[in-house]
């Protein structure tokens, strides 16, 4: 009694100094998929659709129904009467107002989320075709004849624009008074206040049925054989596509930089880089498609004929670009030093490079000269590369000029990397390895009793793989001693087909289409993929979670998370190098001179990620007057997984301890989590939790609870969360210096 009472009487003051926090990172993978078809719940045409959110969308059909979702397209709800006139447009400023508009001037509101509508307007005006409501209470509707319609009330309709004009297909409005509005004959309508309207482009032009407007000044416009129209100032617009393309119906836009056409067919095509590029979507879909709207930058719908409907929740699962050089003969490899800058070699001793990703390219070298078989490129200026014959060449300006080393006399080579711009092993036949420490002077390891060795790999200047064509692998650490690894019955490996980012990490890619992968320096190796799959020829990898293989017919096959492989194939020929630079882009090579380039999409082919703080510090107590004190820490997620599953935050720690004294173990409480979406963000998180919650606590800790949950199509790219916590002492506590250990781990799903 006498100590305790000394204790409490002296006033010393309580430290939780020094927090430490351990973090165990828990990811649960979500495999990404392109676009999937369904049907509605009923079978007729569905000609347009809004999504005002990433979950919810309402589509329009030609009898006067609707259909609405509340899972971002997966399932649907029919209402409305189908005694009502056709419903051509529709648009939703919010997740619960919409406005559809029809045949014979109809417009019809609903306050409830598209379950119950009411009529307004005039029903004796021409057709109307489209509708935009930037707000609402204003909306524009487009029809036949020119017409178009007013409302600043949600419910008084006012007409401008002249019945001698072509008829109006579709209409989009950044703002109250800011419109574009595109139609027959290639016509394109523009107002700056929402009353007087100007003419751009071409009335010359193939109709146009559709447009969306993201901003002010930026637009795309979509019509019949593959017409795709853009503006980036609002005035002055550009042209894409092809007469050989299928007709094109409805446009949606998650951005500026991001869009979708659907057209006949089940025709998708999309674009991420804001129309620079556009690349042809797998949509699943045989029926054309009408509508085309994205509730995000991730999450698109199509609605069209017979009531069929796609939907998407990784932005299309981005797609390959051609970006095809001047070279009309194979390339048989590729290598990017960034996203922009690449040096592809021929088959005939040429070379072709860029600077812009492949928009322009310049060519370099004679077809006089040895094939080239393989590039390594250490920097923006130094290349090498390894042919028939020997041969390795050189260069230090990017790939303008070459230089040769090395004897023409020697066995052909296959792969070649460059660790560093003067270490290099280059790999061939009867099993050659040749290394050089200085760029200029080689040596040679290996007897030419080995197989034939295809590619090689390596991520230090001493530590290197390579593949044989009867799939052995053989590995040094020193950049000089070689030992076998594998088995000689292993399926047939080809040149660019080994990637190692580790020096105990590799995956390989063989003639059978499977890929396999191992973690310890060789010991042992898994298998992905399927024997059946097309020959895969080159494979690289940007870490050991993300990797592309490439090969027979324009086969692709990528990896977001080192173990569930999906196939996205280009529209080429076949594929046989292949360059990994940036997280979000890969480039390929292969006959004919092809060059694709795949845009993985914006927030999408990569991981789920948590970097939490390291330590926290409560303030100090006095022990007369134990107020709770309240600290706080940052939590930075980063979802790049491109699926919109949502993700959740759990929590845990051990009693907070000094000595053999212990706090209460609900002395700690969660108190609220802020959420600041950071640069690069696609859709900031949407939390489900209330605060405060207890932090769970004992001697071992026990299961986790939920801190944070970020909801369904929510949290996608990365976001800062500001977490405080509040800590409770009790009076009787003794004084000290009190730890805790806190556990916290994210995982896919709220």
């Amino acid at each position: 009694m006498i100590g305790r009472s000394i204790v409490r009487g002296a006033r010393r003051a309580l430290h939780t100094a020094l927090l430490t926090v351990s973090l165990f990172l828990v990811i649960t993978a979500t495999a990404r998929a392109d676009w999937i078809s369904s049907t509605g719940p009923f079978a007729t045409d569905l000609r347009s659709v809004s999504c005002p959110s990433a979950t919810r969308c309402v589509a329009a059909a030609t009898d006067g129904r609707f259909i609405v979702s509340t899972d971002a397209g997966a399932n649907w709800t029919a209402y409305g009467s189908t005694g009502d006139p056709d419903l051509w447009g529709i648009s939703c400023p919010s997740t619960t107002v919409c406005y559809a508009a029809g045949t014979l001037g109809q417009i019809r509101k609903s306050t409830d989320g598209g379950v119950n509508w009411a009529t307004s307007g005039v029903t004796g005006d021409p057709d109307l075709q489209g509708i935009s409501c930037p707000t609402t209470t204003t909306c524009f509707a487009a029809g036949q004849l020119g017409e178009i319609r007013k409302t600043t009330d949600g419910t008084n309709w006012t007409t401008s624009g002249s019945t001698t004009d072509p008829d109006l297909n579709g209409i989009s409005c950044p703002t109250t008074t800011t419109c574009y509005a595109a139609g027959a004959l290639g016509e394109i309508r523009k107002t700056t206040n929402g009353t007087t309207w100007t003419t751009f482009g071409s009335t010359g032009d193939p109709d146009l049925y559709d447009i969306s407007c993201p901003t002010t000044t930026r637009c795309f416009a979509a019509g019949l054989v593959g017409e795709v129209r853009s503006t980036t100032d609002g005035t002055t617009w550009s042209t894409f596509g092809s007469s050989a393309d299928p007709d094109q119906y409805g446009i949606g836009c998650a951005s500026a930089a991001t869009c979708f056409v659907g057209g006949a067919a089940g025709w998708i095509r999309g674009t991420s880089d804001g129309g620079t590029t556009w690349r042809v979507e797998t949509s699943n879909e045989s029926s054309s498609l009408y509508g085309m709207a994205c509730g995000s930058n991730l999450v698109c719908v199509g609605v069209g004929v017979a009531g069929s409907i796609v939907r998407t929740s990784d932005a299309g699962g981005g797609g390959w670009v051609d970006r095809s050089g001047p070279l009309g003969v194979t390339l048989g490899s590729i290598d990017c030093v960034s996203a922009t800058q690449c040096v592809a070699a021929a088959n005939d001793g040429q070379f072709q490079y860029t600077t812009d990703a492949g928009l322009n390219w310049t060519n370099a070298g004679s077809s006089g000269d040895p094939d080239i078989n393989d590039i390594s490129c250490p920097s923006a200026t130094v290349c090498y590369a390894s042919g028939v014959v020997g041969e390795i060449r050189k260069t230090t300006n990017g790939g303008a000029s070459w230089t040769t080393f090395g004897s023409s006399g020697d066995p052909d080579l296959y792969g070649i990397d460059c660790p560093s711009t003067t270490t290099c092993y280059a790999a061939g036949t009867v099993g050659e390895i040749r290394k050089t420490t200085d760029g200029t002077n080689w040596t040679t390891f290996g007897s030419s009793a080995d197989p034939d060795l295809r590619g090689i790999s390596c991520p230090t200047t001493t530590t290197c793989y390579a593949v044989s064509l009867t799939g052995e692998v053989r590995r040094t650490t020193d950049g000089t001693t070689w030992t076998t690894l594998g088995s000689t019955t292993d399926p047939d490996a080809y040149g660019n087909s080994i990637s190692c980012p580790t020096t105990t990490s590799c995956w390989i890619a063989d003639l059978v289409g499977t890929v396999r992968k191992t973690t310890n320096s060789g010991g042992g190796w898994t298998s992905y993929l399927s024997s059946g799959d097309p020959d895969l020829y080159g494979l690289e990898c940007y870490d050991m979670t993300h990797c592309v293989a490439v090969g027979a017919a324009g086969a692709g096959q990528f990896t977001t998370d080192g173990t569930t492989w999906r196939a996205k194939d280009a529209d080429s020929g076949t594929l046989y190098g292949v360059a990994f630079p940036a997280q979000n882009r890969a480039f390929a090579d292969g006959i004919g001179g092809d060059v694709v380039m795949y845009q993985f999409p914006a927030c999408g082919g990569g991981s789920l990620g948590l970097s939490p703080f390291s330590s926290i510090s409560f303030p100090s107590v006095s022990l007369s007057n134990p107020l709770p004190v309240s600290a706080s820490g940052n939590l930075t997620v980063d979802d790049e997984t491109g699926v919109g599953s949502g993700w959740s935050i759990s929590a845990t720690s051990t009693t907070f301890t000094t000595g053999t004294r212990n706090l209460p173990t609900n002395a700690t409480v969660v108190t609220g989590v802020t959420t600041t979406p950071q640069a690069g963000s696609c859709l900031a998180p949407t939390n489900g939790l209330s605060y405060p919650i207890t932090l769970p606590a004992a001697a071992v800790a026990p299961a986790a609870v939920k801190i944070y949950s970020s909801a369904l199509n929510t949290g996608l790219g990365p976001a800062l969360l500001g977490s405080t916590y509040q800590l409770s002492v009790p009076q009787n506590a003794y004084s000290g210096s009190y730890t805790s250990t806190w556990t916290i781990t994210i995982s896919s799903g709220p």
